[in-house]
């Protein structure tokens, strides 16, 4: 709805609202991609306005994809040069971490070996607030999330299986939800499949939602799906190429600064990404969903085809130690207060060091990736071109 006012903010948000610039992209990889320059111009003027444009306007709309091709370029080759930047980071932060994280665990592994004589220790209690074993009922192990089958969702040999005709549901969520992490081991029956939800929690209408989704963005990548992109950036991960094949342990954490991480076997799987704070689920409001990126009902691209082995849900996000924990069935756990607490001074001060830096590098990279500076320069161009369209006041205020 647009109200009759004389601030910018109207404008403000054509220029610069995350759903705008998102649907400019999805416009601009519609035009055919061996068009030449100038087709592909009649066309967005075409779409837009319903009429072809005039020379002059062809003319303006080459000089406009020439004079942001350098920029492109220039911005681009930064994004690069921080990515690695942060990497080196990353690297040299888990230079410090990790060596003594595994001393800390040879070291209690041995102890509780020698204390318990070779017998096996409970496993860690990493206190979810649902918990689903899927072997023959949806009962939720810890609270009242007991699930329900919904069409042609059905049990066999210890899994939910989703076939893209049905689903589970359950009871709306009796807590307020914004920090979080979605864990599940699930196998697909293709690779091939486009779009569906593992795991999600979507408020009870569906159209708000975080889900673990298989390949909605690109082909064979984990994606954390959320509503219109809102929360979503790719992980710029490796494609899968085992989930057909065996089942997979995933799990995505969402921090309460807005970061969110995929871990897949109880390893990061791709980069930590950070577009928009989270979305609070309000207690009474909010469900999970298996099987079903969103929705009330199983359609078009959203459902899953592939069996859902076990899930839980947590109100926090879980720490890398944690989720390694989870997926190896590990006894052992070292906790990242145990890991700070075997360092040294120095050790210490060279963590912080290297973790200022890395918080200032993906503020960096969140600016850049707002300006759309991971997106390949000759998609960035057509992408800019329909955003400005978008802000003709002749599309505007076409009737």
């Amino acid at each position: 709805r647009r109200d009759a006012t004389n601030v910018p903010a109207q404008s403000l948000t054509l220029l610069n609202d995350p759903f705008i610039i998102d649907q400019a992209r999805h416009w601009a990889a519609t035009l055919p991609p061996d068009a030449d320059e100038n087709t592909r111009i009649g066309l967005l003027f075409e779409r837009a306005l319903n009429r072809p444009p005039s020379d002059a306007e062809v003319a303006q709309a080459q000089a406009f994809l020439y004079a942001i091709d350098d920029e492109h370029r220039a911005t681009s080759a930064q994004f690069t040069e921080i990515q690695s930047e942060l990497q080196s980071q990353r690297d040299a932060l888990r230079g410090i971490v990790d060596p003594v994280r595994k001393r800390l665990l040879d070291e209690r592994r041995r102890a509780v070996a020698a204390a318990n004589e070779g017998i096996v220790p409970e496993p860690v209690d990493l206190k979810p607030i649902a918990r689903w074993d899927f072997d023959e009922h949806l009962e939720d192990r810890v609270g009242e999330l007991d699930g329900q089958l919904k069409g042609t969702a059905r049990f066999e040999d210890g899994a939910v299986v989703v076939d893209g005709g049905g689903f589970v549901e359950t009871p709306p969520l009796p807590v307020n939800l914004a920090e979080k992490t979605l864990e599940a081991v699930v196998q697909l029956d293709d690779l091939e499949q486009r779009a569906g939800g593992v795991m999600t929690v979507q408020d009870l209408q569906g159209g708000v939602f975080d889900s673990i989704v298989f390949a909605e963005r690109k082909p064979r990548r984990w994606v954390a799906g959320s509503n219109s992109f809102t929360r979503t950036l790719d992980f710029e991960a490796p494609d899968e190429t085992e989930a057909a094949a065996r089942p997979v342990h995933l799990a995505i954490t969402y921090a309460a600064d807005g970061t969110i991480r995929c871990y897949r076997d109880g390893e990061p799987w791709g980069q930590p990404i950070r577009k928009a704070p989270l979305h609070t689920y309000a207690a009474g409001q909010a469900q999970v969903l298996f099987g079903l990126r969103h929705g009330k009902a199983a359609q078009g691209n959203k459902p899953l085809k592939g069996r859902i082995l076990e899930a839980a849900l947590y109100d926090r996000a879980l720490a890398p130690d944690e989720i390694r924990a989870s997926a190896t069935g590990d006894r052992v756990f070292v906790s990242e207060r145990d890991v700070l607490d075997a360092l040294t001074d120095a050790q210490r001060a060279k963590k912080t060091e290297h973790e200022t830096a890395i918080a200032a590098l993906e503020t960096k990279m969140d600016e850049l990736t707002r300006l759309g500076s991971n997106v390949p320069v000759e998609q960035r161009r057509w992408q800019d071109l329909a955003h400005a369209l978008f802000n003709l006041k002749e599309f505007i205020y076409l009737r």
